[in-house]
C-alpha cells in the first residue's frame, strides 16, 4: 500500500509540472524565430490614422511565411521605466531564418514599409530571438 501511495503522489506531481509548463507557454514553438518590431509614430499622427496603420500592419499576416502575427498599442501601465516615445508593437514568428529573409523582401512587406515611412518618428526598433 505504501508503494502504491508513493506512486500516486509522484504521478500527481509529475502531471502538475507538465500542466504548469503547458499553461506558461509563450505560444511559440521551440526553434521558431520571433521577430518583434517597435514603432514610434510622429506626434501629429491622429487616432484614425493610427487605427489605419494597425490594419495595414495586420495585413502582413497574408504573407505565407508569417506565423502568429499580433499588432498592439502601447499599454499605459504607469511604469516609469517604460519608453514613452514608442506607440505600436508588431510581433510574429517564422520557422527559420530563411522564412524571415523571404518575408523581408516580400513585395507586401516592402509596400507596408513605404506606406508607413511618412508616419514614423524614427527608425523602428527590431528585436529577433530564437525560442528555446
Amino acid at each position: 500500500m505504501k508503494v502504491l501511495s508513493t506512486f500516486l503522489i509522484l504521478t500527481l506531481f509529475s502531471s502538475c509540472s507538465y500542466h504548469y509548463e503547458e499553461t506558461n507557454s509563450t505560444g511559440y514553438s521551440e526553434g521558431e524565430l520571433v521577430h518583434t518590431v517597435i514603432l514610434s509614430l510622429k506626434d501629429e499622427v491622429t487616432q484614425n490614422r493610427k487605427e489605419k496603420i494597425i490594419e495595414i500592419l495586420k495585413s502582413l499576416s497574408d504573407i505565407k511565411v508569417t506565423k502568429g502575427l499580433t499588432v498592439s498599442e502601447k499599454a499605459e501601465t504607469e511604469d516609469n521605466r517604460a519608453k514613452t516615445n514608442y506607440n505600436l508593437v508588431l510581433q510574429m514568428s517564422f520557422n527559420d531564418l530563411k522564412d524571415l529573409h523571404l518575408y523581408s523582401v516580400h513585395s507586401s512587406h516592402l509596400d507596408v514599409r513605404s506606406q508607413l515611412k511618412p508616419d514614423l518618428a524614427s527608425v523602428p526598433v527590431i528585436y529577433d530571438y530564437w525560442v528555446k
